[in-house]
């Protein structure tokens, strides 16, 4: 078990957590293909996430290129989990885990099987 791990159940383990999705399917900047065994964690942002993100920045050179998540097997440990969905682009991320099957290209399907998922999403 990681140290960060360690500290979230020496804490009481994590109650609640509220992640948006990414068009590309990422949850907490967990990319695709990312290892869905991984703790808290330094990730590389896909470009993709990268531009969605640009208006929040003052130039293309202040975007960021890596950032720090909870690795998904952390996401998955908290006891409920609210997948926050807004937007057209989002259509393909949440098709894939409507799909009802794990994949590792949409890191959103490792949601799939939690016992307190909760999705709040656009209507198409």
């Amino acid at each position: 078990m990681s140290r960060v791990r360690s500290r979230h159940a020496a804490a009481g383990g994590i109650d609640l957590a509220v992640l948006g999705l990414g068009a590309n399917g990422h949850i907490a900047f967990n990319e695709p293909g990312v290892a869905w065994d991984l703790d808290t964690h330094v990730v590389a942002l896909d470009e993709r996430t990268r531009q969605a993100h640009r208006p929040n920045f003052p130039d293309e050179a202040s975007v960021p290129s890596t950032g720090v998540t909870m690795g998904i097997n952390t996401l998955r440990s908290a006891r409920k989990v609210l997948l926050l969905c807004a937007g057209e682009s989002k259509r393909e991320a949440m098709a894939a885990l409507l799909s009802g099957r794990e994949d590792p290209a949409w890191p959103v399907t490792s949601l799939l099987g939690h016992s307190d998922l909760v999705i709040v999403a656009e209507e198409a």
